[in-house]
Order: structure tokens, then sequence, then C-alpha cells
């Protein structure tokens, strides 16, 4: 299984304080899932040419 979290901040940049971010990877670890960090302003919005 695949997950992402959306966060404002990439995956790198994530600092010991982002205690609640880590802790959701080491859980979806143990569960076999496959979770990465998106940083928010990697996500540019769709728009109807």
């Amino acid at each position: 299984m695949k997950g992402w979290i959306l966060y404002k901040t990439p995956a790198s940049g994530l600092k010991p304080e982002s205690y609640e971010i880590h802790r959701f990877i080491e859980v979806a670890a143990r569960h076999h899932i496959d979770l990465q960090i998106v940083a928010a302003a990697a996500i540019r919005p769709h728009r109807d040419p």
C-alpha cells in the first residue's frame, strides 16, 4: 500500500521537532505501507486551458 502526506516542507527538510511526521513514517513502515512526504509547495493546482 502507498500513501502520501502533504506537508509544508519536503521530507529532506524535516526536523526532529516534527515528531508526528516521523511517527507516521515509523508506524507505516511497520505495517508495510510506503508513506511519502510531499511538500505542499511542489503541488501545482490543475488549470483548465
